[in-house]
């Protein structure tokens, strides 16, 4: 009997101890953006302080319907929440220079007719000479990210990476008067250029600034939000005035968002992992409404084939119950086949119940594969709506199914002009 008691009376003394411990974890991973607020910060310094204050796996809440300019980019943690309330966060009026002499490929600085107010170590710098994207420097997502700024004085940068040349490699020595931008993603995951980070935005206004975003539309530069791994979750949000591309990654969860007038593509399926080791497998993008997409054709950009589109290892996706309309390129982007062991291509597309009205057409390309063993697979359109959606001629690839994607065709409704021929 006495020990009986004596395991009664420890009881109620463990329990306090428990829930006073949880507690304390709960409210540190919960942060108030405007509690970082101090004389001095611009608003992207307090928000990021608050990103780095919760930690990954925190709360970052913002203050309601609170319009927030950012001069910066913002980097979010893994698996981190970030409420917005309605909150808006804006992409500041764009900061450019020029070249002061020429610059060519090899070169890892640059001199400039000025260094723009701002400007600091770490920023990402994009060099061309009008707004189309092969005519300006490349950026890709590697280990090392390039022309990131290493050191500066009043009229020289130095970079992380000699400047390169044009894409289409028409410009190997760019020209003195060349336009020196700094570029950034709103919102992109930690170190995600070589490893998943997850992340969920919920409840918050993007506005793109594009009217003062304007100088070049390369597809990979001045994005929305770059996110990548399975629990990447992007919901209730709304975007309008995008640049260039809006959400980009993969594995993402995309649901019940509005969108309006966006340069470039409202998601673009891009994912790093290999497929035998696949942790950003299976993107849902569902319930979203998007007016005004792609406004800027792929010549331009390089790569905004559609209102929804993909590249590397892009597949992989349900694209259920949105409505799209007024696309000036096609409804889905381009459906590829894989390039290396690595790229699973655009395997495992459901696309079903969507609403598309008024785009180029159904699908901007469908890619012959030489090797026929390199095939994407299990890509299934049924139950969609195609209006005013253009000329599709499909037989090429329909008819020749060993070098072409394993395309299967449901029963979906073509009106209004739409022609699509199978």
């Amino acid at each position: 009997m006495l020990r009986r008691s004596s395991n009664w009376i420890l009881i109620p003394v463990c329990i306090p101890l428990l829930i006073c411990c949880s507690d304390q974890i709960s409210r540190k991973s919960q942060v108030f953006v405007e509690t970082f607020r101090s004389e001095g910060l611009s608003d992207d310094q307090v928000i990021q302080k608050a990103i780095d204050e919760a930690g990954e796996g925190g709360s970052i809440i913002f203050e309601a319907s609170r319009e927030y300019l950012l001069r910066n980019g913002l980097i979010v943690k893994k698996f981190q929440t970030l409420i917005g309330n309605n909150a808006t966060l804006k992409r500041a009026d764009q900061t450019y220079s020029h070249l002061r002499l020429p610059a060519p490929a090899a070169d890892s600085s640059l001199l400039l007719d000025s260094v723009p107010p701002g400007w600091k170590r770490g920023d990402l710098l994009q060099v061309f000479i009008d707004e189309k994207c092969p005519h300006s420097t490349s950026f890709a997502d590697e280990h090392i990210l390039p022309n990131m700024i290493t050191g500066m004085d009043s009229t020289r940068i130095r970079l992380s990476t000699p400047v390169g040349p044009s894409i289409d490699g028409s410009i190997p020595t760019w020209p003195k008067g060349a336009v020196v931008r700094k570029v950034f993603t709103l919102l992109r995951g930690d170190s995600i250029n070589f490893q998943s980070c997850p992340f969920t935005v919920s409840n918050i206004n993007f506005n793109g600034n594009k009217a003062a975003n304007n100088l070049n539309f390369y597809w990979n530069v001045n994005s929305t939000i770059f996110t990548r791994g399975l629990g990447a979750r992007v919901e209730n949000c709304r975007f309008y005035e995008i640049p260039n591309e809006n959400i980009v990654g993969q594995g993402i969860y995309v649901e019940n968002c509005q969108a309006a007038n966006l340069n470039g593509s409202f998601v673009h399926l891009s994912g790093v992992d290999t497929i035998r080791y696949f942790r950003q497998k299976s993107s849902i993008i569902t319930g979203n409404t998007v007016d005004g997409v792609c406004l800027m054709n792929t010549a331009i950009t390089g790569h905004s084939e559609g209102a929804i589109t993909s590249s590397y290892n892009g597949g992989f996706a349900t694209i259920v119950n949105n409505r799209i309309y007024n696309c000036r390129e096609a409804a889905f982007g381009a459906i590829g086949s894989p390039v290396d062991i690595a790229d699973g291509g655009n395997s495992e597309l459901i696309i079903s119940n969507n609403i598309f009205r008024n785009c180029s057409k159904i699908v901007y390309r469908v890619t012959y594969a030489e090797d026929s063993t390199k095939l994407s697979r299990d890509i299934f359109l049924n139950g969609n709506i195609f209006s005013n959606c253009g000329y599709n001629d499909w037989r090429p690839f329909t008819k020749d199914p060993k070098h072409y994607p394993r395309i299967r065709i449901g029963v979906n409704d073509v009106t209004n002009n739409t022609v699509w021929l199978y």
